[in-house]
């Protein structure tokens, strides 16, 4: 899925068969890969089943290529989206996200979860969103992929 310049792009996984609201102490990741030419164009959200939302990646990446074509999104990584030192093209991964996926805790999992970008700065880069992977593990274990 492409993004142009002031484009968006979002990809939707459905999730069924989780019997109960995530727990606390349920582990949600993100992997994306979504190569594009200048990362701080881009604002990423992953939204869940419930349609609240939480924040993978605001500007970041600064001017590199290809930071996210890869990148897995996990609260224990050891640095964060937030103030890593971004200092050359290519893939960066694990990384914290801005805001913690234990945000989806109490909620109900089961609906579509979605990758959301939206790319702010016009004429500086574009990029293609190419696969998302949606990790669910708690009592039982969950992944889901969508690739394009």
């Amino acid at each position: 899925m492409v993004i142009n310049d002031v484009g968006i792009v979002e990809s939707a996984i459905d999730v069924t068969g989780l019997n109960a609201p995530l727990s606390y102490y349920t582990t949600v990741t993100a992997q994306i890969w979504f190569p594009h030419s200048n990362n701080v164009d881009l604002a990423i959200y992953l939204y869940g089943a419930d349609g609240s939302y939480m924040t993978l990646s605001y500007h970041k990446g600064l001017t590199f290529s290809n930071v996210f074509d890869g990148t897995l999104f996990t609260d224990s990584a050891p640095n964060s989206v937030s103030n890593y030192p971004f200092s050359k093209n290519g893939v960066v991964s694990p990384l914290k996200p801005e805001d913690r996926l234990t945000y989806f805790g109490g909620r109900n999992p089961n609906g579509q979860w979605k990758i959301w970008a939206s790319d702010y700065i016009p004429i500086i880069g574009s990029g293609r969103l190419n696969a998302f992977i949606l990790n669910i593990q708690g009592l039982y274990s969950f992944s889901f992929f969508l690739f394009f």
